[in-house]
């Protein structure tokens, strides 16, 4: 290796003139790397050592050290290379990419205006795109953080999970929900110039409802149900417990109450039915509210009435879910089951704070599956990775022909397989897990 280098660099230049120029031309990668060269071989280490360092040659190298004692650092700067010339200047660039940098929200179309306006060039928008990416910046749509996230959402999350005593045994999973439609309209694409731009659609509206749980150590699950109302939620944590089971017998057992609890629609009908008072009952307790309220006016007989109707009708909603959560538990509640499950390795649920997830009855069927819940700091969905899924899934899907629901619903099974299937989407959120 050559001795220590005995050229000075700061014959046309000074130490702190340097230093500013590394510091503002960062996102020039040609020039900086020059700069850095030159600063590698002013703290006393070779052009061998630069060259090494910066995986260039020592003739590179050397003719920048050379460049930059007789010419100072104007000489560094890269000279124009064939093509036609930037009409931005290396000064104007750096004041574009500090406005940018300034500027929260910036649209392509702004930059293009801004450039315009600014220093009176008129680039295409394809052009723009182009310099902004030779800035540094990417171009896509944001991602949304609630103004009620608290400051410290990472802190809070970091908290909750040591309050868990999560270990090496512990299934980290994450959890939630998302729903998935077909509308009736076109996407712009690209056609050939002469011909008519068509897209066949779906004049039908219908959606989807997609539980959705990414495990991180463990196996995964996509749940698809009518909506994400407490019995459905039930059915995806025991469709997750299910997966992460190792024994065949305990799995058994969990596919049956699984068979049990999806209920079709005809056969909650039949046990409303039997559990309805008989007519000669419901008709007294008519008869006796008429009694009670009739010095008030009809409307509000009336009135009453309709509430009795309703709370005896087969198609009120929160009787229907209340039989879905009553069976659920009644088949959970199970000591052999439930001994059965506590032996199996823990699931952390790391979940947002939709009511339904804090409810009494997901809470009690996570215990009995052995799972723990763990709430994120409200409105932080940008701490839960799986989110990042749902949006590449939606645009993905939206390219397709949706010819019925249940077209969609195998779509939406594929679409997230595919997804998650050695994907690392999840790295970025999942740093404190």
């Amino acid at each position: 290796m050559s001795g220590k280098s005995k050229i000075n660099v700061f014959n046309k230049m000074t130490k702190t003139a340097l230093d500013e120029e590394i510091s503002a031309y960062v996102a020039y990668h040609r020039y900086y790397q020059r700069l850095i060269a030159v600063k590698i071989v002013s703290e006393g280490n070779t052009i061998a050592d630069a060259a090494n360092i910066l995986g260039k040659s020592y003739q590179t190298v050397h003719r920048w050290i050379k460049t930059c004692e007789s010419e100072g650092l104007e000489g560094l700067k890269p000279s124009f290379g064939g093509g036609r010339p930037s009409k931005l200047t290396y000064d104007q660039l750096i004041e574009l990419d500090k406005i940018i940098e300034e500027t929260p929200n910036m649209s392509m179309k702004d930059v293009h205006l801004l450039v315009n306006e600014k220093f009176n060039v008129d680039y295409s928008l394809k052009q723009i795109g182009k310099i902004v990416r030779k800035l540094g910046y990417n171009y896509s749509k944001a991602y949304p953080k609630f103004s009620k996230s608290p400051e410290d959402a990472e802190e809070q999350l970091k908290k909750n999970l040591e309050e868990h005593n999560l270990s090496s045994k512990d299934i980290i999973v994450l959890f939630d929900e998302a729903s998935f439609q077909n509308e009736p309209y076109t996407q712009k694409s690209l056609y050939k110039k002469g011909t008519k731009h068509t897209q066949t659609v779906n004049p039908y509206k219908f959606k989807i409802n997609a539980t959705g749980s990414l495990a991180i150590n463990g196996n995964s699950t996509i749940t698809i149900t009518n909506s994400s109302t407490a019995p459905e939620i039930a059915i995806a944590l025991l469709e997750l417990r299910c997966t992460n089971t190792k024994n065949k017998n305990t799995v058994k057992l969990l596919n049956k109450i699984i068979e049990e609890v999806n209920l079709t629609d005809e056969e909650i009908n039949e046990i409303l039915m039997e559990n309805n008072e008989n007519n000669k009952v419901f008709t007294e307790k008519i008869i006796k509210t008429i009694e009670k309220y009739k010095d008030d006016t009809t409307s509000t007989i009336a009135r009453i009435i309709g509430k009795h109707c309703n709370r005896e009708s087969i198609n009120n909603v929160k009787k229907r879910r209340e039989i879905r959560r009553k069976i659920t538990l009644n088949l959970l509640e199970n000591e052999n089951i439930i001994t059965k499950i506590q032996t199996e390795q823990r699931i952390c649920l790391i979940l947002d704070n939709y009511s339904v997830h804090k409810s009494a009855f997901i809470k009690k069927i996570a215990l009995h599956l052995n799972i723990a819940l763990i709430y994120l700091p409200p409105y932080s969905p940008h701490l839960n990775p799986i989110e990042q899924i749902w949006r590449q899934m939606k645009r993905e899907i939206k390219h397709y022909y949706l010819e019925s629901r249940e077209f969609l619903q195998e779509l939406t099974i594929k679409t997230y397989n595919k997804s998650i299937s050695g994907t690392k989407v999840y790295d970025n959120g999942s740093k404190h897990l």
